[in-house]
């Protein structure tokens, strides 16, 4: 017989591979049996996440935090499904409560704190946050990206186009970072690279 704990790491795998309807599928299975495992909740909220279903989402992260309030990634997915509903001061809180835990998760929520922050005009705050997400991990390429997007929002073209490019060298094929060069190349009045870059937004989604 199957336990909970491999049906779950069935889930992720699951998750992993797009396969997100049957990964539902499972997790309900589990709550059938037991309906208070915090770790299916968290896993139906975050599909409903992927969906865009936030109100899905929120109440099952909300649940799973109820029955287990030290798990750091129902915060920081929590946080998420406040940002992408507009309500940046909200998913900031979220993110702080993440990154009490000091967990490797942590460049995460300091990289999309930095992109809340951007979003209500805080940029020197926005700044310091992906600045931790980049020292945990400088390989963090949509870290370097979102630094770029907030270095170019104050004004310092030549910083931004630096991040960009370390995203790029990283990531050749990101194209968020391959889009935003093109348009600070743009702005920069540098047309013909940036129309060549331009090119990139038939990738975008």
């Amino acid at each position: 017989m199957t336990s909970t704990q491999e049906t779950l790491q069935q889930v992720m795998k699951l998750y992993d591979a797009g396969e997100l309807r049957q990964a539902e599928i499972l997790c309900r299975q589990v709550l059938e049996l037991e309906p208070e495992n915090a770790d299916a909740h968290h896993f139906i909220g975050v599909i409903a996440y992927d969906v865009q279903n936030f109100r899905a989402a929120e109440e099952y992260i909300q649940k799973a935090i109820e029955l287990n309030p030290d798990n750091p990634s129902c915060y920081l997915n929590m946080g998420n499904v406040a940002h992408e509903q507009g309500r940046y001061e909200e998913s900031i809180q979220w993110y702080e409560r993440a990154v009490v835990f000091n967990y490797e998760g942590n460049k995460k929520a300091y990289n999309n704190m930095g992109v809340s922050l951007t979003r209500l005009g805080r940029l020197d705050q926005a700044l310091e946050n992906l600045a931790k997400a980049n020292e945990m991990d400088p390989a963090y390429f949509e870290a370097h990206n979102n630094f770029g997007e907030t270095l170019k929002f104050s004004g310092r073209y030549d910083r931004a186009f630096e991040a960009y490019e370390k995203a790029i060298a990283i990531a050749p094929e990101f194209v968020p970072a391959r889009w935003n060069r093109s348009m600070l190349l743009l702005l920069m009045g540098e047309f013909d690279r940036g129309w060549n870059e331009y090119e990139w937004r038939w990738k975008r989604p």
